[in-house]
């Protein structure tokens, strides 16, 4: 539909078995589609368990960091709605390279549409995230688990914080 890339967005899925109608088993190729999808600003959750210990202090037992973003598309037929809540739930899901995650129910604007010729057209929206991006552990006690790892991106130190690395 559209070519250019400030349009759309590149969506590129697989699953690990067979299913929605795709035959997956032993094949490693991913389906990809450019779509008139969009991501808003990250959103940074943060999950913590804390601990009171008795001499009052507190002490971070985990922690973690997620990206969850708005995803909005164009107007899209009802097909075409369908097909992306399938491609939505498979295993493996980039958008534009980064693996995410639907954490929120797919919803179409039916009530704002726009006919195109006899079809009747709506937006779309729903949540995704990504993989937790920064964790930390100190429930274990292994020296590996009390550092931040760093998942989905490669980052550098500089004066005025981090830079991702590409």
């Amino acid at each position: 539909m559209f070519t250019d890339d400030e349009h759309s967005s590149r969506l590129e899925y697989r699953s690990v078995e067979d299913n929605f109608g795709f035959a997956y088993s032993g094949n490693s190729f991913l389906n990809s589609v450019r779509l008139p999808l969009y991501l808003k600003e990250p959103r940074f959750s943060q999950t913590r368990d804390v601990y009171g210990m008795l001499s009052g202090r507190q002490k971070i037992l985990s922690a973690s960091v997620r990206n969850e973003y708005d995803m909005d598309t164009d107007y899209l037929c009802e097909n075409a709605h369908r097909k992306l809540i399938i491609a939505l739930m498979h295993d493996e899901v980039y958008i534009n390279g980064v693996l995410l995650t639907q954490t929120g129910d797919y919803s179409v604007d039916w009530d704002n549409y726009l006919m195109n010729g006899d079809m009747k057209t709506a937006k779309g929206k729903c949540s995704v995230s990504a993989n937790v991006v920064s964790r930390s552990s100190n429930c274990s006690g292994g020296e590996a688990d009390n550092r931040s790892a760093l998942i989905n991106d490669d980052f550098e130190l500089t004066n005025d914080g981090f830079d991702l690395i590409n």
